[in-house]
């Protein structure tokens, strides 16, 4: 049996169950993309604020290590080994400042990133709603259509006429059904 190119035939049918069954979907959709933007709004005030601390910490510490470095070269006499000191301490607070720059830029990445994700998330969902409406159209256009087919042949019994009897197509459902009615059918057209 050949396809028909109409996919919506019983349309109260069909978009009252792509409805029903799609309206579940987003608000399953609504409800992880809230918990998880929540949970993600959470997670970035927390890096923002961490991130805002370390760089307070950093400017303090590069405050005191700056005093210290400007008070001993000042209030002392240096001699080659407190020099060599004092270069180390300032080497030292370099690679740590260093180190704590880093990991803010890797926090303000996790941040960058949980955004990302989300807008991921919420773009995926949709996507995956549209082509469900239409997947779900098309799985109710195989109930829909025997029934219409059905429906016609009791049309054309109730006038009647003789109903044209034909196959279903392959993957449309009730065909036990159907079967069962072409054989009802053909008992009505062989007592007339």
């Amino acid at each position: 049996m050949s396809n028909r190119s109409k996919k919506i035939i019983n349309k109260k049918f069909q978009l009252r169950t792509a409805l029903k069954i799609m309206s579940i979907i987003i608000m399953s959709y609504f409800a992880f993309i809230s918990l998880t933007g929540t949970h993600a709004i959470r997670k970035q005030k927390e890096i923002s604020k961490t991130v805002e601390e370390l760089q307070k910490a950093v400017v303090v510490e590069d405050n005191i290590i700056r005093a210290f470095i400007d008070y001993s070269r000042e209030n002392m006499d240096i001699e080659s080994e407190e020099i060599l000191a004092l270069k180390k301490i300032k080497k030292d607070h370099r690679e740590s400042i260093g180190t704590i720059n880093e990991y803010m830029e890797l926090l303000q990445n996790y941040n960058r990133e949980l955004i990302y994700i989300l807008i991921a998330v919420t773009v995926i969902m949709i996507l995956l709603s549209f082509f469900s409406f239409f997947y779900i159209i098309r799985l109710t256009h195989r109930i829909s259509g025997p029934l219409n087919v059905i429906e016609q042949h009791i049309d054309d019994l109730l006038k009647g006429e003789k109903p044209e009897l034909r196959d279903l197509r392959k993957k449309d459902e009730f065909k036990d059904f159907y079967d069962k009615f072409r054989t009802m059918a053909g008992r009505i057209r062989e007592k007339e």
